[in-house]
């Protein structure tokens, strides 16, 4: 279902995964404060949401064990901690309002999109697959896939270059302070889906294009008035 062809397109949207396509914000918290329960770390709500949220988990590991915290103790970080994420979440999986309805309306008229996320690509494969939606996106990425995650802009970088479009020309659809900074820092207009951030980090936001509540009030026509 993503478009047949990036080459010369006019325009483009990336979207971010996490609190962005599902309101996953509260059991990425839970996932790490059970981390800390099993591994002796007392984190909090309140130091997940001041320390750990938006971060990569190699950055969340080096602030849990030090910075020279080796390649294998990070590998091991992450998976435990996304597993005991997905095993909290499985249950709960569900699209944001609107979200498939506006894949589709881009996709009909050959918009091409993308997916980028701190997360691991076993993350986004579990919230792609989950809906039912990976086939509306042409290029897909991880952390894992760049020097550096967000808040720098490699990410909506490298899929603008995947989606053959000038990254100033590709529309982001974010809901964390790290993706704000990230589509600033790569100079490309972004819009906030709400539902799923903390109300707390908002403010970060001034310089978004717009603000929805999620996708059901977010058009192809809206999203491309933001790129003329």
């Amino acid at each position: 279902m993503a478009s047949a062809s990036t080459e010369a397109a006019p325009w483009a949207v990336i979207f971010d995964v996490d609190g962005t396509m599902v309101d996953n914000r509260l059991f990425h918290r839970d996932a790490w404060i059970e981390f800390g329960h099993r591994n002796g770390f007392p984190i909090t709500a309140e130091y997940y949401s001041q320390k750990i949220h938006s971060r990569s988990n190699e950055a969340n590991a080096r602030l849990l064990y030090g910075d020279d915290v080796d390649s294998r103790q990070v590998a091991c970080v992450d998976e435990e901690k996304e597993a005991i994420y997905r095993e909290l979440f499985g249950p709960h999986l569900r699209e944001m309002p609107g979200l498939t309805e506006l894949l589709q309306e881009l996709c009909d008229a050959g918009v091409p999109c993308a997916t980028v996320s701190n997360s691991p690509h076993s993350n986004i494969g579990f919230v792609l697959d989950g809906l039912e939606i990976r086939a509306y996106f042409d290029v897909i990425l991880s952390v894992s896939d760049v020097p550096l995650g967000k808040p720098h802009p490699d990410l909506y970088e490298a899929a603008a270059r995947g989606l053959n479009v000038p990254v100033r020309r590709c529309v982001v659809i974010e809901d964390s302070p790290s993706g704000f900074a990230a589509a600033e820092a790569a100079g490309a207009p972004y819009v906030v889906i709400t539902a799923g951030a903390d109300p707390e980090h908002l403010h970060k936001a001034a310089g978004a294009a717009a603000q929805h509540p999620d996708f059901s009030t977010l058009t192809l026509a809206k999203l491309a008035a933001l790129v003329g």
